[in-house]
């Protein structure tokens, strides 16, 4: 796996911020690698998995979400109130 610390870095200085980062790219350019290292960082910092909701439109476990009022309550039903939450 390639480190991408840079990238991963720029995730980091923006933790906690009340702003929505986007990552942008070609295909197979790295992006889930580096949304796995950004959860992998969260996690060994303070950061429970129920903050973290993770939802991969690839996979067919998700194919419901596909719909914006199901992915509107999927995400809703999960949140952690008084707690930061990320969503992936």
């Amino acid at each position: 796996m390639i480190a991408r610390g840079e990238y991963l870095q720029k995730l980091i200085d923006l933790r906690d911020t009340d702003l929505i980062k986007f990552v942008t790219g070609i295909r197979r350019c790295g992006k889930s690698t580096l949304f796995k290292l950004y959860q992998d960082y969260l996690k060994s910092n303070e950061v429970s998995n129920e903050q973290i909701i993770s939802i991969n439109f690839e996979d067919l476990a998700y194919e419901e979400l596909l719909n914006y009022r199901s992915l509107y309550d999927h995400v809703k039903s999960r949140l952690i109130s008084e707690k930061m939450n990320y969503v992936f």
